[in-house]
């Protein structure tokens, strides 16, 4: 299910705590995070779509596993822009407890946008 199927990029996410116990604080921490992530492509926000294969947050106790499997659905005029190399192109994080964001070389952007769309 984590090949792209033409028109979607797919990631997995890992969030790797050697401790348990601030492991276990921070999974806590990020319930949801799954619907926190995107890519971005100048003015393009491309949203991530969890697998459906399972619950990635617990309901019980809204703690978040440490891995995501994610999907990027990508509409014609994101394709276009991606590979046509249009702004920048960052994945970001932006959950209330966790922000991150990385740049995506043009390497990257190249090789993606060649062998997944």
């Amino acid at each position: 299910p984590m090949v792209p199927k033409g028109g979607e990029l797919t990631m997995t996410l890992l969030f790797e705590l050697d401790d348990p116990v601030r492991r276990e604080a921070f999974l806590r921490s990020i319930g949801g995070i799954e619907n926190h992530v995107s890519i971005r492509l100048g003015e393009i926000t491309v949203p991530a779509r969890a697998e459906a294969d399972t619950d990635r947050t617990r309901e019980s106790d809204n703690k978040a596993s440490a891995v995501h499997f994610l999907h990027f659905d990508f509409l014609p005029s994101a394709i276009a822009a991606w590979t046509g190399g249009e702004g920048s192109a960052m994945l970001v994080i932006d959950h209330p407890n966790y922000g991150h964001a990385a740049l995506i070389g043009a390497e990257t952007r190249a090789f993606l946008g060649a062998d997944c769309f």
